[in-house]
């Protein structure tokens, strides 16, 4: 990108919604051809003193962590200390031997299919409990089943990089901040960046992070210790040092970087898009190397253009303002003269629900102001049609490999076809909603692997599931989707829980990274036993 060619005050007007001195914000970094040609901070730090946003602020960058983390487990095998394709049973015996066969380069590519049990326990006990990493990982001693066998598709796995977290301190007996601040972050320049675990924590320089709600701001917090799958904290200023030692790293060898860049394949050739830490994909018709975050109150995108000599920081303290939808404008704007690939518009209208008892997969498809949208267990994703006639993903969720083709009349279709990563099955249309029916998924439903139980019961504001760990619990209203399937009102993410009927014994719960999570309906006299127990 020619630097003599940036227009500031073009990037200032696609982000004037945000700048408001008396609201959180976002911090913005853009560098071209290795020189920094715009950093600002946008709005405030936090709410509760008058301290603004700068490119130095201290913020979360949640996922953007994970690479981090692979560096540092590569680090270890450069020294003979690890391997890649090292299995986690090597190091963590104890777990059950699904855990156990797994390798740590599945881990890092999110190709191991183990359950993600950061986002269970998130979904399904609610985001304030207080759980570690050692507690969190210990869930995986008990867990049999698993979301595909290892190396056969892609699904992001919080839960796997907790595994990582203390693979590689139990290798080299130090706790993981301390060595990301002397192997990776000290080295690099990034003098602002470290772990912060817990985000109840008191950090100096440090921005909040705020949840929107209809009075204003709510300071707002995962709860449960973030380690390599999200805990760092950076800035604007850290990030693009980061980006820049990409192009010719002190840290990491060649071949360590040519691992972490390359994408993993699947079985047929098909590409994950994901390599170790880093997504690997295209924008605007150019290779682009990026990787995004998100947590409760603010999110982070970091974008590295190697074609354009472009890099880009965004990171958020806000939850209704996305560093990714962010990223996004910026770069249509400074990428617009390279062209990409077009899809088509095709005036249609999706409606129906569509669901896999093999997969847990639910699908509903519908149009929003003459845009097709697939919710995907709970979770809407935008689409585009493709000449050929087919949807696939779009937008910020290109990258997934997901595709859908309508079986029978495109008008009302009796099935569909997901594709997703190479793999396809046939969801079949589900029938409208039976208002006598809904009374099926009423009861007690238990999960012993997880150690998880649900209770569904009426009340004055119609069906209600509350939801039960070992790490807490939360509430949730259903809304019946169509026959044999329920979903939660969308929470504070916008992301649902779908719940499909299989049989009156058993409740498929799924949500966009967990599918085909069984819950068996509790006799009274199994009720009665654990009652007992727990007394």
């Amino acid at each position: 990108m020619d630097c003599g060619q940036f227009n500031e005050r073009q990037v200032d007007e696609m982000v004037a919604e945000v700048n408001q001195s008396e609201l959180p914000g976002v911090s913005i970094g853009i560098a071209a051809n290795g020189r920094v040609v715009y950093r600002k901070g946008l709005g405030r730090a936090n709410l509760e003193v008058p301290s603004v946003l700068t490119p130095s602020t201290g913020m979360r960058v949640f996922s953007v962590t994970k690479q981090f983390t692979c560096l540092l487990y590569l680090l270890l095998c450069e020294e003979g200390r690890a391997r890649i394709d090292a299995s986690v049973g090597s190091f963590l015996p104890h777990l059950h031997p699904t855990a156990c066969r797994v390798t740590v380069q599945q881990i890092m590519s999110n190709t191991s299919g183990l359950r993600d049990v950061n986002d269970i326990t998130w979904q399904l006990e609610g985001y304030g409990r207080q759980a570690t990493t050692s507690q969190l990982v210990e869930m995986y001693r008990h867990i049999v089943d698993v979301e595909f066998q290892p190396g056969t598709s892609w699904r992001y796995n919080n839960g796997g990089f907790q595994i990582l977290t203390l693979i590689i301190e139990q290798i080299t007996g130090q706790r993981l901040s301390d060595l990301l601040s002397k192997r990776i972050f000290e080295p690099i320049g990034m003098i602002d960046s470290f772990l912060r675990p817990w985000d109840t924590d008191f950090t100096n320089n440090c921005a909040s992070l705020h949840m929107a709600s209809p009075t204003g701001f709510d300071r707002s917090y995962l709860g449960g210790e973030l380690a390599g799958d999200g805990g760092v904290v950076s800035t604007v200023d850290d990030m693009l040092r980061w980006l820049r030692h990409m192009d010719s790293p002190v840290v990491g060898k060649v071949e360590t970087w040519a691992l972490m860049r390359s994408p993993n394949m699947l079985p047929g050739n098909v590409s994950t898009g994901y390599g170790l830490g880093l997504r690997l994909g295209r924008y605007r018709g150019l290779d682009a190397i990026y990787h995004s975050g998100a947590g409760l109150g603010g999110s982070a995108q970091v974008t590295k253009v190697p074609d354009a000599q472009l890099d880009l920081v965004v990171i958020s303290n806000r939850s209704d303002v996305t560093a990714t939808s962010i990223s996004s404008r910026i770069l249509d704007a400074l990428l617009a003269h390279t062209g990409e690939t077009q899809t088509t518009g095709r005036d249609q209208t999706l409606d129906g629900v569509f669901a896999s008892l093999q997969s847990g997969v639910v699908i509903e498809l519908e149009t929003r102001g003459q845009r097709p949208v697939a919710s995907i267990n709970g979770t809407s994703i935008q689409l585009e049609w493709t000449h050929d006639g087919r949807l696939v993903a779009s937008g910020s969720w290109a990258d997934r490999r997901i595709a859908i083709d309508l079986i029978g009349d495109p008008a009302n279709p009796r099935a569909i076809l997901f594709e997703e990563f190479g793999l396809t099955e046939e969801l079949k249309r589900m029938l409208t909603l039976d208002a006598p029916r809904m009374n099926e998924i009423l009861g007690q439903w238990g999960a012993s692997n997880i150690d998880s139980s649900m209770t569904v019961k009426q009340s004055s504001d119609g069906l209600e599931l509350e939801s039960r760990g070992q790490f807490g619990s939360t509430r949730y209203q259903l809304e019946g989707r169509a026959q044999g399937v329920w979903r939660t009102k969308p929470n504070r993410f916008g992301i649902a829980i779908v719940f499909l009927l299989q049989d009156s014994k058993e409740l498929l719960v799924s949500t966009f990274h967990t599918r085909h999570l069984k819950f068996r309906r509790l006799s009274r006299r199994s009720i009665l036993r654990a009652r007992r127990e727990g007394a």
